[in-house]
């Protein structure tokens, strides 16, 4: 039975890491490094409060520690390495690329109230 309960645990985290390897290095529509006014205009703006309901009507209703800055800060490394493998929300492999999809990733990355 443990066993079992280690082979749950172990193979997603194995392809969740084999995913993360196998991303080129193609240039990634969310590293935006724009540094124009604009650019850091928008980075300003990216906070829980704005992002919060975007992540919690795409990734809330099935994983509902996303609901919560804390429960956020706990995976964030993980949410940016499914979001942009295209994995997480599932069915929805193109949401990196939405606009808000790019404002969460952004946000993941780069938000003072993640710190």
């Amino acid at each position: 039975m443990k066993t079992r309960s280690l082979v749950a645990f172990v193979v997603p985290f194995v392809l969740l890491m084999a995913a993360c390897a196998a991303e080129t290095s193609e240039s990634d529509p969310t590293d935006d490094d724009d540094t124009s006014e604009e650019s850091a205009d928008l980075t300003a703006k990216l906070t829980f409060a704005n992002v919060g309901p975007i992540i919690a009507d795409n990734c809330g209703g099935c994983h509902a520690p996303f609901k919560t800055l804390d429960g956020i800060k706990a995976q964030k490394t993980q949410m940016i390495a499914e979001l942009k493998s295209g994995a997480m929300p599932k069915g929805n492999p193109g949401f990196k690329s939405t606009a808000d999809g790019k404002k969460v990733l952004k946000w993941l990355k780069t938000g003072k109230d993640l710190k």
